[in-house]
């Protein structure tokens, strides 16, 4: 099923950049512009270059940002080039205070996959997130930034209403 999905979507995934970012996010929707947000990423010569060639050999324009710099550097290239599909993948949800300024215009928010760890709880299927976070997406969501679960552009869309952490999954 082809996607009608477009614009900017952000991405929760703690895998960073694999094959189903590159090929079905990458070259299935397909994607003008992937853009890996991590701090760790961005400050290592060599884990940046990986993920820089990983994105290039997927037929998308993109790189690694810091997250102090990307939505800056998200919301120019949005005025530069507003019809661009652009997939901007995230590994921490605290990442998110810095892209989500009043200049950045998001199609929707994507949670894909967290890893579960101690203070975390299971929100909706493999994304695991604490309370913090929790409190920061639902913000986003109130003031009407679409969170959905998807793992690929043709999946259905599963839309999440509301982000809870005292029953454990969110409310589908």
């Amino acid at each position: 099923m082809a996607s009608t999905l477009n614009g900017t979507v952000l991405r929760l995934d703690d895998r960073r950049i694999h094959g189903q970012i590159l090929y079905g996010w990458g070259v299935g929707w397909p994607a003008d512009e992937i853009w890996l947000v991590d701090r760790t990423v961005a400050n290592d010569t060599r884990e940046r270059t990986i993920y820089e060639e990983l994105i290039a050999e997927s037929g998308s324009v993109g790189g690694v940002l810091d997250p102090a710099d990307a939505g800056t550097r998200i919301s120019a290239l949005q005025r530069e080039l507003p019809r661009a599909q652009r997939l901007v993948v995230f590994s921490d949800p605290a990442d998110l205070k810095d892209l989500t300024g009043d200049e950045l215009q998001i199609a929707e928010i994507d949670l894909a996959h967290r890893t579960e760890k101690q203070g975390r709880r299971e929100i909706v299927a493999r994304v695991y997130l604490g309370e913090d976070e929790v409190e920061l997406l639902n913000g986003l969501r109130a003031k009407g930034v679409p969170i959905l679960r998807r793992d690929l552009p043709g999946d259905e869309p599963v839309p999440v209403d509301r982000l809870t952490i005292e029953g454990g999954k969110g409310e589908q």
